[in-house]
């Protein structure tokens, strides 16, 4: 399973939305380092838990933020978002379940769903603030 690190290229300029984008890539490194260092299904569960977590809350708060700037493509960003989580709760679920043998690929998914989610999503909506402003 591969290192899974932040990289510059995904930043979007907004201190917070960063951060908290640097913080999923890091739940998603120790998720992929708990799985190759064949960690306890309880830590990889609590791992997936806290991922899981931190996924709603950056949403909450990036929704959050588009409203207070009134973000003309909001509602389509708030679908985009259910539609994400939708998919990466049916794969959490099924590991929780243990439908999934082990969570590679929901780590491999998750990393992919969320890099092209920043690239594209997040980026357009801050370009979007900067010719705004």
């Amino acid at each position: 399973m591969p290192h899974i690190k932040w990289t510059s290229d995904l930043e979007t300029g907004d201190q917070k939305v960063d951060s908290q984008h640097k913080q999923i890539f890091e739940l998603l490194d120790l998720l992929s380092s708990s799985i190759k260092e064949k960690k306890t299904k309880k830590a990889i569960k609590e791992t997936v838990e806290k991922l899981t977590t931190h996924i709603l809350e950056h949403f909450r708060d990036e929704e959050n933020l588009m409203s207070m700037c009134a973000y003309p493509h909001l509602a389509e960003h708030k679908i985009i978002h259910e539609k994400t989580f939708d998919q990466a709760a049916t794969l959490i679920e099924k590991y929780r379940n243990e439908e999934l043998e082990i969570a590679t690929p929901l780590v491999v998914f998750l990393t992919q769903l969320i890099t092209t989610h920043i690239q594209k999503e997040d980026k357009a909506f801050f370009d979007w603030l900067l010719r705004r402003e």
